[in-house]
């Protein structure tokens, strides 16, 4: 009966992971992020109530990635309640399947293994399936997503689901592999890895080289001179990545550099959860106006990831947030494992520390389904930190499994149906009155108070029809949760419209100050001076908008310059005589 157990519960732990590979949840906004919510929840429900039926009651030991996890939880769990947000419930999810997983004692290795190789096909195959164009990409500026929003994150599922065969081909010996799995194997890795490199993703190259590194190390001894070898092959690559894309790693270097003086700011407290996004782009804006260069300048856009997972802990946590990553650190590469099942987990975890000192795990919830997973069957096999051994009252487990899966499932109706209900909203825009529309969107407020996509939309519904008033009260919603250039164009926009034009000027250049290659915020700086009779400050800043070398032309930017120059054309004339 154990067994039986064992083996639906690694099934349903399979479909868990063949569920990050497609958004099967249709009607809702931002189908690549939140589809994948949804399918996650809705599984870790099914194998909470398969763990509830189980007779296993192998969990009698609590061991230090118990603990570890346990306090992650905890702050998790209370910084972002599960009815507070769908990425708050998507998180109480995480613990539900950590703690199934646990029950099990250990999944079945062959079952989770061919469900890995399986996904790998799958991924790799909906890659070239966009390379070719006979899938649609859901970002407009890559041709390759996957089923996500970016090429980041299924480039680090892609690289992390890779270590497996990676490892087991690496490390083991083919005597103790099948034979089939090992072919299938090498197979499967030849088809991958081309999609992997077709990615341009360099965080998630690094963590499978770095995988491959690891798995060499482990296997032979090494004298000096092949040591000395690596360093020097390390150097080149990290020389040859650079060239790739300078322009983005120095882009990563100016948000750590602006992370640094967040840090500096809050060392020992943080700013607490959600602290980067609601802070960043101001001190961004602060650090370009005292310490930017001109390259710094045209480099900074308008940015939400820290792209360095310590950073992030120390930024939001301060010096504790820097302990309990150093903490993770030290469990995850002190682990020591015992067979493929076990070092297949361990390399999954260094995968993901590596990727996510380049990205940002934390915004990348397949990374997080893919890592916890790993950290369950890690502690399942676990034997040496062991903390205590304990007898519980199964009844009693069961009771408090019941109340978290029952909650799990109204929460999940609701948010379902408040998704639903703000896309129906927004697909029937041409047929309903704008005071009709606008009452719909405010019903939704209690409800999706923690909801950025909600806000974002609504925000820019009362600009359409110009609620000001109502605007101005609700943007501090957007502002709290992820501000932008675009928040406080908006909001100057309105503070313009009810006649509070320093209000305005000062919005207008926030905006300016926090991304400075883009015109938008100082165009309607341009404007809003030539309405104040401020001629020479507006004509100034028409001139350096229309002289200026753009970072990114289109449409936009097109109309902008073709409205200056029918205002300005005579004051740009004799501006250009004074020059």
């Amino acid at each position: 009966m154990i067994i039986i157990s064992k083996n639906i519960l690694s099934l349903f732990t399979g479909v868990i992971i063949l569920g990050l590979l497609f958004n099967p949840v249709k009607g809702i906004l931002d189908i690549p992020h939140q589809s994948c919510l949804f399918t996650c929840i809705s599984l870790s429900i099914l194998i909470g109530i398969s763990t509830f039926f189980s007779e296993n009651r192998l969990i009698q030991q609590l061991t230090v990635i118990d603990l570890l996890f346990i306090l992650i939880a905890i702050g998790s769990i209370y910084f972002y309640p599960p009815h507070s947000s769908l990425y708050g419930l998507a998180n109480a999810a995480l613990v539900i399947i950590y703690w199934s997983i646990r029950q099990t004692g250990g999944l079945n290795a062959t079952i989770l293994y061919s469900v890995i190789l399986t996904a790998i096909i799958i991924l790799s195959g909906i890659g070239y399936l966009q390379i070719l164009h006979i899938l649609p990409s859901h970002h407009p500026d890559f041709e390759i997503t996957g089923p996500y929003g970016n090429p980041t994150i299924y480039a680090g599922v892609l690289a992390l689901l890779l270590t497996v065969p990676t490892i087991t081909l690496l490390y083991f010996k083919k005597s103790i592999i099948p034979t089939h799995l090992y072919f299938l194997s090498i197979f499967i890795c030849a088809v991958a890895l081309p999609a992997l490199w077709l990615t341009n993703c360099r965080s998630a190259w690094i963590a499978i080289l770095g995988i491959i590194g690891y798995a060499i190390y482990r296997r032979f001894s090494f004298s000096l001179r092949w040591v000395l070898f690596a360093l020097l092959l390390t150097g080149v690559l990290s020389c040859w990545l650079y060239q790739l894309k300078p322009a983005s790693v120095n882009g990563r270097v100016l948000i750590w550099k602006v992370t640094a003086q967040m840090i500096k700011e809050k060392p020992f407290s943080g700013f607490g959860p959600h602290g980067f996004n609601t802070y960043y782009m101001h001190f961004q804006g602060e650090y370009l106006q005292e310490k930017g260069t001109i390259g710094d300048k045209q480099l900074a856009d308008n940015n939400h990831y820290v792209y360095n997972e310590p950073l992030r802990w120390i930024v939001e946590y301060g010096i504790l947030g820097l302990l309990l990553y150093i903490g993770i650190l030290y469990i995850i590469f002190s682990y020591k494992e015992r067979e493929i099942r076990s070092l297949s987990a361990k390399t999954i975890c260094i995968a993901g520390l590596i990727w996510g000192f380049f990205s940002y795990p934390d915004q990348a919830f397949p990374i997080l389904v893919i890592i916890v997973i790993a950290l369950a069957e890690m502690s399942n096999r676990q034997k040496k930190y062991i903390i205590k051994q304990f007898s519980y009252n199964p009844i009693l487990l069961k009771a408090v499994i019941l109340i978290a899966i029952v909650g799990e499932g109204l929460l999940l109706i609701k948010m379902l149906r408040n998704q639903r209900e703000l896309y129906q909203i927004s697909q029937n825009t041409i047929n309903k009155a704008s005071e009709k529309m606008i009452k719909d969107l405010s019903h939704l407020e209690s409800a999706m108070r923690n909801e950025t996509v909600f806000w974002i939309y609504y925000c820019h519904t009362l600009d359409k029809y110009q609620k000001d008033t109502a605007l101005l009260e609700k943007i501090i919603n957007w502002e709290r949760l992820h501000p932008s250039t675009h928040t406080y164009i908006l909001k100057g926009d309105a503070f313009q419209r009810t006649g509070k034009l320093k209000d305005a000027e000062v919005a207008y250049w926030t905006a300016h100050n926090m991304v400075p290659s883009r015109q938008k915020a100082r165009y309607k700086l341009a404007l809003l001076y030539h309405r104040q009779g401020r001629i020479p400050e507006a004509v100034e800043l028409a001139n350096e908008i229309l002289t200026e070398k753009v970072k990114v032309y289109g449409f936009e930017t097109y109309e902008m310059h073709r409205e200056l120059q029918r205002i300005f054309e005579n004051q740009l004339k004799k501006y250009s005589l004074k020059e």
